[in-house]
């Protein structure tokens, strides 16, 4: 009977310490969330899910913390949890959307934002999320009409009044002014000037240029316009046109057409061709490329350049291949850094003297000698064949006002041949 009464009282005061438990640790939870222990608080809130796995708000806190320590795996795990025992709960579905666009994944967080709102159509989270979402895939427009339905009813909503600044009405005249100067080992070094003049609409841009180099002993101007379409499913299209007649160092017709598709996951594949009509010869460029957006503004741009080169009058054709990674994060709202590295041959990006391949470069070195430009006539200039570079560069653009933003970039190669090149350049680019 005794053993009995033990066991008992002890079966009793293990079912009276478990809630008495469970609300020590939910108190430490908040403790550690209020005092922005995140981690911590994420600790003890999964703790608290094991012993109640079906209490909505401890799965909610666990996806909330991870969105916030930019986990999105767990978040979506622990928002499906939620979902699971109740598809309509508003705040989980809100917050699986803002997981999916940390994602990239913005048409897709469009799912459940949608289905929040058949739930609370005037739910002042459901209507920002939407703005937040149509803003990010280029629409404006309806992003401000979910701004201004929230104002209508909460005039001094704070978020609102944010999103009112951010989503302010884009300035479609865009004016840019460049330089750059490009320094090759051996000649003198090559001096850029440009100008370019467009609109920049929600999804189209519009732009016309001019620049005027001044390479070797040539002086040239160039001339051309470009475009970049953005459609609601994902796809880009742009091109570009430059022309320089009478150029020899340069290319005398500069065409590019590319595509680019934005996929779920954060990745956009894509690929562009460039053809190059010089003044004895004329180059193909076929350059695919995939990026990929991480969760915090992050992202990352790879390129293969495949390249061929017809000359005239013979039928020699030079075959080149190189590739280009380039790393980009925004450290805060206004600066973005980047850094790449680039390794092959001439991905024809820049401008250089023996870009126009094995028979122009002879050529070349006859007209650099008569000109006295080439500083040892005894040294020759590689060919496009004969030599791998590699190419290390960086830039940052800084924005410094809502219609100012000022872009800087550099960048050296080092070749097999023994000779570099580096190059800087500056931008100022105006918006009205």
């Amino acid at each position: 009977m005794v053993v009995r009464t033990l066991i008992s009282g002890l079966i009793l005061a293990v079912f009276l310490a478990g809630p008495l438990l469970a609300t020590d640790l939910e108190t430490d939870a908040r403790e550690a969330v209020e005092n922005e222990r995140y981690e911590e608080g994420r600790d003890l809130y999964l703790q608290l899910t094991e012993q109640s796995s079906w209490n909505i708000d401890y799965l909610l806190w666990v996806a909330t913390l991870s969105d916030w320590l930019e986990d999105s795996v767990t978040a979506n795990q622990f928002y499906d949890r939620a979902l699971a025992l109740e598809p309509l709960n508003v705040e989980a579905l809100v917050g699986k959307a803002y997981a999916l666009m940390r994602q990239q994944e913005f048409r897709t967080a469009l799912e459940p934002l949608s289905m929040a709102r058949l739930v609370a159509p005037n739910n002042t989270d459901v209507l920002l999320a939407l703005a937040r979402a149509h803003y990010y895939q280029g629409n404006a427009a309806t992003a401000r009409d979910y701004v201004s339905q929230v104002l209508s009813f909460d005039p001094e909503n704070p978020e609102a009044e944010q999103l009112t600044a951010l989503f302010a009405r884009s300035r479609p005249l865009e004016v840019r002014l460049g330089y750059g100067n490009d320094r090759f080992s051996r000649v003198s070094p090559s001096q850029m000037g440009s100008l370019s003049v467009g609109y920049v609409g929600e999804r189209r841009r519009i732009s016309g240029h001019y620049e005027r180099w001044h390479e070797l002993d040539e002086k040239v101007d160039l001339g051309g316009f470009s475009f970049n379409q953005r459609f609601e499913n994902g796809l880009w299209l742009r091109g570009d046109a430059m022309l320089a007649a009478g150029a020899t160092v340069s290319a005398q017709e500069d065409y590019t057409a590319g595509m680019a598709w934005s996929l779920p996951g954060g990745l956009v594949m894509g690929a562009d061709y460039r053809y190059l009509r010089f003044q004895f010869d004329k180059t193909h460029v076929v350059a695919p490329l995939l990026e990929y957006y991480f969760e915090t503004p992050i992202w990352i741009r790879a390129m293969y350049f495949k390249s061929w080169t017809e000359f005239e009058p013979t039928a020699v054709v030079d075959n080149n291949e190189s590739f280009r990674i380039h790393y980009y994060q925004q450290i805060t709202q206004p600066v973005v850094f980047n850094f790449g590295f680039a390794h092959g041959n001439e991905t024809f990006s820049a401008l250089s003297p023996d870009r126009l391949g094995t028979v122009d470069s002879l050529r070349l070195i006859e007209r650099l000698r008569r000109a006295s430009l080439l500083d040892d006539p005894l040294r020759t200039i590689e060919p496009l064949d004969r030599f791998q570079a590699s190419t290390y560069s960086g830039g940052v653009d800084l924005k410094l006002t809502p219609g100012l933003s000022v872009d800087l970039n550099f960048s050296y190669q080092d070749r097999t041949d023994g000779s570099s090149q580096s190059t800087f350049g500056v931008g100022l680019t105006l918006r009205k």
